[in-house]
């Protein structure tokens, strides 16, 4: 018998695909969380209208979705424990928000800064840039110790910084 889909994914479906056996790295099930989230909310096209809506107009149904969007959230972030120096609240909210505002301006914007939404070619681009900030934010990264603040830049954007400070 199939289950009902739900308004709001769980972390009990976050972690399906993990058949049991969560990542055991705190990085990587924040990263997996995050990434299943935005895989969940994708496949919710009801979803995202209401979402849209919530946009536009505040009201009891808005408020009760909000309060149980908040509940499942707050779920989420106590699957992963804090690592020091990063604001697992902030870190996870910022990153989740990016991932759903790119999932409701799908619908009426093919690309954003470049990236074709209705591709799932760069929606596995978003996913491991995810990932890798994710890792980052952890200090969990392999090389991350290896190297400065500014080498996590990509070369485009220290190429670009070189050449502004090389201008008159």
């Amino acid at each position: 018998m199939r289950k009902k889909a739900t308004f709001w994914p769980t972390p009990e479906e976050l972690l399906a695909r993990f058949q049991g056996k969560v990542p055991k790295d705190n990085a990587a099930l924040a990263a997996a969380l995050l990434v299943e989230f935005s895989r969940a909310l994708r496949r919710r096209r009801v979803t995202q209208e209401i979402m849209r809506w919530e946009l536009l107009e505040q009201n009891e149904l808005t408020d009760a979705l909000a309060r149980y969007r908040e509940e499942e959230g707050l779920r989420w972030i106590a699957m992963v424990r804090e690592p020091a120096g990063v604001d697992l609240q902030v870190l996870g909210s910022l990153l989740a928000a990016g991932l759903t505002y790119l999932t409701l301006r799908s619908k009426t914007a093919a690309i954003y800064n470049g990236l074709e939404l209705r591709s799932e070619k760069d929606w596995k681009r978003i996913e491991a840039s995810v990932e890798s900030l994710v890792h980052l934010a952890f200090g969990s990264s392999g090389d991350r110790n290896k190297r400065g603040p500014s080498d996590a830049l990509p070369s485009p954007s220290r190429s670009q910084h070189a050449a502004q400070k090389r201008a008159p």
